[in-house]
């Protein structure tokens, strides 16, 4: 059943908690794929309906305010509970402890938010975290909505009247600490892309989906929990932790719930394929799916081909997956491909794509890229490859920007009317169009496919990182490292985007570069920096000499033409660094000297030490490629390419060699060998107590 004609998110809840009030609408699971707690449709509109009145109470309609939830039941009522009341939810990230929470003060200021809703488990917890931040509103009231049993007490407001052009709710662009982007969604904007959704899956209350992407992004929000309710279905939800520890977690709830619509970024499927051992999938029954949205990051051909394999025994087949292509801009969904319909692939000649911007087959396995095709529009909304030169269309297979227009494209951005002008365009017409910054074709068929970024955007792992932000953590990680002369883009790897620097270094870095140890000081103190900043490994770092970064005549930074030639091996390198440097060297090399002293320090802290530090190492060296000679205790581990990601799985399997619970926080908090070294033997004389 589709449901039509509603005008907001409201009236579609009230809906389907008339027509089934016991049916289930969102189940939780805990880290072991266990029930942690559900909640039908009738109960999800009577909740929401309290947290609503205490939202009127304190004055809140109309008012943005901040959503900080961990992953479950409870962020969800809230939501809805913002929407009853005609509150504007802004979902983001929950803070972290022992390093910086600016981005969300910056949030808070950016959308100018009235108060914050969190649950009364975290209130305490975060409101502690957050007080650190030097510019953080201290007034800013924090709104418990998981203890309401006194609602009664509160006079009855009745809930405002809300349309389709009222706003629904904010969700951020970027990662970005300058100045973040609110994208205003308002509810006839969702309810048209949910529609579109519905039109491609068809799901109804027989229906189930999983989900473990995080609830504050639009992948996550928008085409799994809101898609999920739109059809009145029922959604299993997991913990993003969960899923980066245990990526079997993801497959087993398919498993067990006859999961028919997942869906997830690119690096998801192929985490699946690197961890997942064959005896563990041999209990799996992925034959009930119906789609798996492959979307949010670049799409990788091969990694399709190899999930696909792999799981093929488990009843996985290649026409589950759904390509797509979205942006939060577009309130999640811009185009597919249909159901039951394998993904599209073609393989194009890579030399002519750079130097005529046209695709062209290639049958040279040299020069050919396999690109998959992201589908087409759905229902009302259009799709145009325009040249952004002359604003306007380009012939089919000639690359542009991809342009859209439909009723779900968003608002603007809140209180930032500059990137709304540039970004929602009407050339010579009424149309408003939105210019989503990314390079793409259309084939004879009109299948979209995606080229690359117009904008500088860098994507790894599902999250978007503007190359600015990285740019300025380098500058300011080491005095030889010279302002304003440092670019960052990434570069395929064999499974994901990689992360390359290329800077510029003053008289005294130039000097110093003659000395031994001092690229190995830079390549720790920048790798390091990003590391904390962002939680992204460093692969490539490349130094120039003054005045060598490209620029334009006026001195601005020419990002896409420094990416082209680092590709081409044509900068004028001073010296550089990449990541497989420290894991390929032969074994004659080993410095016996410093391994001998890593030992003794080890052995000086006790058996017990000794003991975890052989577990770590030879994970580190077996599965991580790290090299023994170069390993210091002190060192962060980003320095040796091992991010949060890789330390979830480390955490899992050292439990299990330990035979012994340890907290998480341990890997979380500490950056280096010693720290996580001295965190553990804690742990585990508590468990001995």
């Amino acid at each position: 059943m589709i449901v039509h004609n509603f005008k907001t998110l409201g009236q579609v809840l009230t809906h389907w908690s008339e027509i089934q009030p016991e049916h289930k609408a969102y189940t939780m699971l805990d880290n072991n794929g266990v029930e942690e707690s559900q909640i039908t449709y009738g109960e999800l509109q009577s909740q929401a309906k309290k947290i609503a009145q205490t939202l009127l109470a304190s004055g809140l309609q109309s008012r943005n305010v901040i959503l900080l939830y961990p992953p479950g039941i409870d962020f969800i009522v809230a939501f809805f509970g913002c929407l009853y009341a005609g509150v504007i939810p802004a979902p983001i990230h929950a803070p972290k402890r022992n390093r910086s929470n600016q981005k969300i003060a910056s949030l808070v200021h950016s959308i100018n938010a009235a108060a914050i809703l969190v649950p009364d488990a975290q209130k305490e917890t975060y409101h502690q975290i957050l007080s650190k931040e030097e510019n953080w509103p201290e007034e800013l009231p924090y709104i418990v909505t998981d203890r309401l049993s006194d609602i009664s007490s509160l006079a009855t407001h009745e809930l405002p009247n809300i349309d389709s052009l009222s706003l629904a709710f904010l969700q951020f662009t970027s990662g970005s600490t300058s100045l973040p982007k609110g994208v205003m969604i308002t509810h006839g904007n969702c309810l048209s892309n949910l529609e579109m959704a519905l039109s491609v899956t068809s799901a109804t209350p027989e229906s189930t989906f999983v989900s473990w992407l995080p609830h504050y992004h639009d992948l996550g929000l928008v085409a799994h929990l809101l898609h999920s309710f739109y059809g009145g279905s029922h959604c299993v939800i997991l913990a993003p932790t969960t899923f980066v520890s245990r990526p079997i977690e993801w497959l087993r709830a398919i498993t067990n719930y006859g999961g028919q619509y997942t869906g997830a970024p690119n690096f998801a499927y192929q985490l699946c394929v690197d961890k997942i051992r064959p005896e563990e999938q041999k209990d799996l029954d992925l034959s009930s799916l119906r789609m798996a949205i492959n979307a949010a990051e670049p799409i990788h051909a091969q990694t399709l081909l190899d999930f696909s394999d792999k799981f093929a025994e488990n009843g996985f087949k290649p026409r589950m997956f759904l390509p797509a292509y979205g942006m939060a801009e577009g309130t999640v969904f811009i185009s597919s491909g249909t159901l039951e319909q394998e993904p599209v692939y073609l393989g194009i000649d890579l030399d002519i794509l750079g130097k005529d911007n046209v695709a062209v087959k290639s049958n040279n396995d040299a020069h050919k890229k396999i690109l998959v095709g992201c589908g087409h529009a759905k229902l009302g909304e259009q799709m145009f490859i325009v040249d952004p030169q002359r604003n306007c269309e380009v012939p089919r297979y000639h690359v542009g920007e991809v342009w859209v227009s439909g009723p779900n494209i968003m608002a603007g951005y809140y209180q930032n009317p500059e990137a709304t002008a540039k970004t929602l365009v009407s050339p010579g017409s009424d149309r408003i169009y939105l210019r989503t910054g990314d390079l793409g074709f259309m084939d004879a068929d009109g299948e979209l496919y995606i080229t690359g970024r117009l904008k500088d955007l860098i994507i790894v792992n599902g999250v978007n990182y503007y190359p600015q932000d990285i740019e300025v953590c380098v500058e300011q990680a080491h005095e030889d490292i010279r302002s304003g002369c440092v670019i960052a883009f990434s570069v395929p790897g064999k499974t994901a985007e990689e992360l390359v620097i290329v800077a510029e270094l003053n008289k005294a870095g130039m000097t110093k570069m003659r000395q031994s140890g001092y690229l190995e000081e830079l390549v720790e103190v920048v790798s390091s920096t990003i590391g904390e900043t962002f939680e992204l490994p460093l692969t490539h770092l490349t130094f120039l000499r003054i005045g060598r970064i490209p620029k334009t005549s006026s001195g601005k930074l020419q990002r896409q033409q420094c990416k082209q030639m680092f590709l081409q091996e044509s900068l004028d390198v001073l010296e550089s660094w990449m990541q497989s440097d420290c894991t390929h060297e032969p074994q004659e090399a080993i410095d016996t000297q410093h391994l001998e002293k890593t030992f003794d320090e080890i052995m000086a802290m006790g058996f017990t030490h000794l003991q975890v530090f052989t577990n770590l190492i030879q994970m580190f060296t077996k599965d991580y490629e790290v090299k023994m000679v170069d390993f210091d205790l002190e060192k962060p581990l980003l320095v040796y390419g091992i991010d949060s990601s890789k330390l979830t799985e480390i955490h899992r399997q050292l439990q299990r060699q330990l035979e012994c619970s340890l907290p998480v926080e341990v890997f979380c908090e500490n950056k280096n060998v010693k720290g996580i070294l001295n965190e553990i033997v804690g742990a585990m004389s508590n468990n001995s107590h």
